[in-house]
């Protein structure tokens, strides 16, 4: 009589390859979904989102036809290590929710300096170039096109090749704290004009904290020009 052994050993060999490749397809919907939404969020293809699965709930099986839904704490997600979570939705109605920790990373076309910058230059495409690099973090503080960065300065010393971030920049003001400006006193349809200090810095159509020359007094104007503050007087 033959042994029933390999047939019960063939069967439960079968049943663990079965379970293994169900447990793999279902991290594979998940990574797949989860690339899809970074890819959306941050604008770049799904083949320019690299992740690597860092926890992954034991529990969860899903299939092909199951409906995930993946969220962020923000509303445009970051690059980098995060806990992302996970809503399933099942054919009885039920959600189930899970946490999966992951690091992604993506190549992005992002502003750098063609050449080395001073502090306080102002940018213009001559000094700019569009390069695509990986960017494993802080991707919310990168500069996508020149458009961005029109009318804008640098706050620091930027090298050729670095990238252009937003806070190495700011709106050069029209009218600096400490310059001399010339103040214009309006009351009704009569106009004198003084010399004044900015004790604010500020651009046109701003209200800012000045001081009289003649009076030594301090009033508050609006920016008129790059060198006239307006008072009006009740």
């Amino acid at each position: 009589m033959l042994s029933k052994k390999p047939v019960i050993l063939i069967i439960l060999i079968t049943i663990l390859t079965s379970l293994s490749l169900g447990s793999q397809s279902s991290k594979e919907i998940v990574l797949e979904n989860i690339t899809g939404y970074f890819a959306q969020k941050i604008g770049v293809d799904e083949s320019d989102i690299f992740m690597k699965l860092l926890h992954y709930p034991d529990n969860l099986k899903i299939s092909a036809n199951s409906k995930i839904l993946v969220e962020s704490r923000n509303a445009v997600p970051g690059l980098g290590h995060q806990t992302l979570k996970l809503k399933v939705f099942l054919k009885n109605g039920t959600i189930e929710n899970y946490r999966i920790t992951v690091t992604v990373s993506a190549k992005m076309k992002i502003l750098v300096a063609k050449t080395d910058l001073k502090r306080n230059e102002w940018l213009d495409e001559n000094k700019l170039e569009i390069k695509t690099v990986l960017i494993t973090n802080n991707n919310l503080n990168i500069v996508k096109s020149i458009e961005q960065v029109k009318g804008l300065v640098t706050k620091q010393v930027i090298r050729a090749g670095d990238q252009i971030k937003r806070d190495m920049l700011y709106v050069k003001p029209d009218i600096e704290r400490g310059e001399n400006i010339t103040l214009q006193f309006v009351r009704n349809h009569i106009l004198i004009e003084a010399d004044g200090k900015a004790k604010e810095s500020g651009v046109i159509g701003d209200k800012i904290r000045v001081m009289c020359e003649t009076s030594r007094k301090f009033v508050k104007g609006t920016i008129l020009t790059p060198n006239v503050v307006v008072v009006n007087i009740k």
